[in-house]
């Protein structure tokens, strides 16, 4: 499940257990994540039995219409685990703030409230929505909802599904004074400490580190969690389509799948003689550029993300060549 899956272990009841955990792991963390991966791995297990084809609408995280490469999560990702990678290098007070601002970003970022989301209404019966927290309507225009607004509407999810466990990951790691304080650049911190002044608190170095460690662990377990399940889907196959979204018994979709990665999107699985009769045609997906030009060829089984491989590569190479050579790499070799 996790890159360190050989560490985690269950018991009888088939539930995660701290046992063989490293012990160079802060024990809050490592306690946290058995705990959330209890809470959360049973309602992506329940969404998967109740719809795949709902479910892995879920994974895919489209948006409506969206450029190549357009995913929000995997930027917040990537920008948290590089941040994450270079806390050693980072000394005094400044590697505290840096703490601060991933704690921040981990509570604010829309796409975890968003899966959860989905996976209660596809527990319920429900099927799969785009946006499920719509802008609020204030006398000065629209605004997105807040976290404290999104998890009041989670909860009231997790009663009718009678999965109330799942809420609590987030409801342990979300602090309303903290939060705002942080956003608002209105807090010190000094010595492990963070003095925030409205309303006028101090949180101790020992309540900086469990809430700190409780934050990443819960970012890890959901980001583990999406990349497991969509990593378990290694074949292209084909799938039963849900009935609100196509009535037609016979309809199925079929999976394409990125080596190394998993599904990457969904696709009308009728024959040309099907098509030609008058079968609805439709596709979904998170794509990069050159992916699209390869399924409609036929192929659905993609090689390994090029752009991951040349970026390695290009990074390593002097800006004033790295400038010239990087359009010349996407023409040539990406989207050839």
């Amino acid at each position: 499940m996790f890159a360190r899956q050989k560490t985690f272990s269950r018991n009888k009841k088939k539930e995660f257990t701290t046992e063989g955990l490293p012990k160079r792991w802060n024990s809050v963390y490592a306690q946290s994540i058995v705990k959330y991966l209890n809470c959360l791995e049973p309602l992506f297990e329940k969404a998967q039995k109740k719809s795949e084809f709902q479910f892995i609408l879920t994974l895919l995280r489209v948006r409506g219409i969206q450029g190549p490469g357009e995913d929000p999560y995997e930027n917040s990702v990537e920008t948290i685990d590089t941040l994450m990678g270079l806390e050693k290098k980072i000394k005094s007070r400044a590697r505290l703030n840096v703490f601060l601002w991933v704690y921040g970003h981990i509570i604010e970022s829309s796409e975890p409230y968003e899966i959860i989301a989905n996976l209660l209404n596809i527990c319920l019966g429900n099927e799969y929505r785009l946006f499920n927290f719509p802008f609020i309507k204030t006398r000065y225009g629209y605004r997105p909802q807040y976290p404290f607004e999104k998890i009041k509407y989670l909860e009231g999810l997790a009663l009718k599904a009678q999965m109330p466990a799942v809420l609590e990951p987030i409801k342990e790691i979300i602090d309303r004074d903290l939060r705002n304080a942080v956003f608002h650049s209105d807090y010190s911190a000094s010595f492990g400490e963070v003095i925030i002044n409205k309303p006028r608190r101090i949180y101790s170095k020992t309540e900086m580190l469990t809430l700190l460690n409780k934050a990443l662990a819960y970012h890890e377990t959901m980001k583990n969690l999406i990349g497991s399940h969509t990593k378990s889907y290694q074949k292209p196959k084909r799938i039963k389509v849900s009935l609100n979204f196509n009535p037609d018994p016979k309809a199925r979709a079929q999976i394409i799948v990125r080596k190394n990665y998993g599904v990457i999107a969904m696709k009308a699985a009728w024959s040309k003689k099907e098509i030609k009769a008058g079968k609805v045609v439709w596709e979904i997906g998170n794509y990069l550029s050159y992916e699209p030009r390869m399924i409609s060829n036929g192929q659905y089984l993609l090689p390994p993300d090029r752009v991951k491989f040349w970026n390695k590569i290009l990074e390593k190479i002097p800006n004033p060549f790295y400038k010239k050579i990087t359009p010349l790499v996407e023409r040539y070799i990406i989207n050839r």
